[in-house]
């Protein structure tokens, strides 16, 4: 099927939707073209993907667009205490957000992660170790969060965090979003770390 006259812009259509399949984010500030041409496109992107049960969603105010199954398929498990660390670093965006300028990138330390963490006091897992930590990380990358940067001394690594960390969970507010995690934490006392939830962020 072609949506294009032009070859060119039917093989870029193509490799931008598939882009939106597999990553389900799109972020103006790493993809520049990309999410130009969905924005110079919406209505080809949402009536495509519309007829296979998608929502293509455009924040320009962030520079995000997100792809969502309509049907809520496709979602992945995530444990209830990584579901605690995206919130976490969501909770950090927003605090870190409220004093810098429109256009600057958020960034955090590993080590201001970890403390933000140990504040919850947590019983049963009250420290990160560094086979979590390099889990939690991976996870950030893996669901295109986070950047990492990695610096000589771990504690000191650079966390630059995407603006998609807003849109990875349910749409709140602030005390909603404290709220939340003192919920999930209460479970986490409880012994209720194992428990799955869904990440309603994937496709």
């Amino acid at each position: 099927m072609k949506l294009f006259e032009s070859d060119r812009n039917n093989r870029i259509f193509s490799e931008v939707a598939n882009k939106l399949l597999t990553e389900c984010f799109l972020i103006k500030k790493r993809e520049t073209d990309d999410y130009l041409f969905v924005i110079q496109n919406r209505e080809k992107f949402s009536d495509f993907f519309g007829t296979i049960g998608y929502e293509v969603n455009i924040y320009e105010h962030n520079g995000v667009v997100q792809l969502v199954n309509t049907d809520g398929n496709g979602r992945i498990r995530l444990k209830k205490d990584d579901s605690v660390m995206i919130l976490l670093l969501r909770l950090l965006y927003i605090e870190k957000k409220k004093s810098l300028s429109e256009n600057t990138e958020v960034r955090v330390t590993w080590e201001e992660f970890a403390n933000k963490y140990a504040l919850l006091k947590i019983l049963q897992k009250p420290r990160i170790d560094k086979v979590r930590r390099d889990e939690i990380l991976r996870m950030f990358k893996k669901y295109k969060l986070a950047k990492v940067y990695s610096q000589e001394r771990p504690d000191e690594a650079q966390i630059e965090i995407y603006p998609t960390i807003l849109f990875a969970l349910p749409n709140s507010s602030i005390d909603q979003l404290y709220s939340e995690t003192e919920s999930m934490l209460g479970d986490l006392k409880k012994g209720g770390a194992a428990d799955e939830q869904e990440d309603p962020k994937e496709n």
